[in-house]
């Protein structure tokens, strides 16, 4: 989400359980300066990073194609809930 908007070939990014507490700033830019399609930041509940998934929220409404998603009862792996991780996945793959 750093350096995507560097790379031209880049046309969509889906971030899985980033931490955002981590250079923030950079992030923020990343997304900010990214011109793809399409941001999509996946978190599970119960993951450390998804305390700061409003920080995504916030970007949403700066007209950024930049969405989170978080995913009820799962941890960072996603256990008990691949099922799930793995459907949201395809469906980003496949996304026109």
């Amino acid at each position: 989400m750093q350096q995507g908007y560097l790379n031209t070939k880049v046309s969509r990014i889906l971030a899985i359980n980033p931490p955002l507490a981590i250079n923030w700033h950079k992030t923020k830019k990343g997304i900010i300066n990214f011109s793809g399609a399409k941001v999509q930041v996946v978190f599970g509940q119960y993951d450390p990073s998804v305390d700061y998934s409003d920080l995504i929220e916030r970007l949403e409404v700066l007209e950024t194609d930049c969405s989170s998603q978080i995913i009820s009862k799962a941890d960072h792996n996603f256990k008990g809930k691949l099922d799930t991780f793995k459907k949201l996945v395809m469906q980003f793959v496949l996304e026109d």
